[in-house]
């Protein structure tokens, strides 16, 4: 997941799942393995925070630095 963020820029990648659908992973959860060697921001934003700020929804990173938006990507 870290080179599709480092493509993109990590504010535009947002955590998915489609389960109950065969395509979707039975245990999302374990879907975090796919942020190793991002960092704790990047894997709250990855994980959940993008989505919730984009619903304008409070995130769940407990760091007060979080609250900013992460930096826009050039892509």
């Amino acid at each position: 997941m870290a080179d599709v963020a480092n493509t993109v820029g990590w504010d535009r990648v947002l955590f998915g799942s489609d389960y109950p659908h065969p395509e979707g992973l039975a245990e999302p959860r374990g879907f975090w393995r796919y942020a190793e060697g991002m960092d704790e921001r990047r894997t709250y934003d990855f994980m959940g925070d993008n989505a919730r700020r984009f619903m304008g929804l409070p995130i769940a990173n407990p760091d007060p630095d979080a609250v900013k938006p992460p930096a826009m990507s050039n892509a």
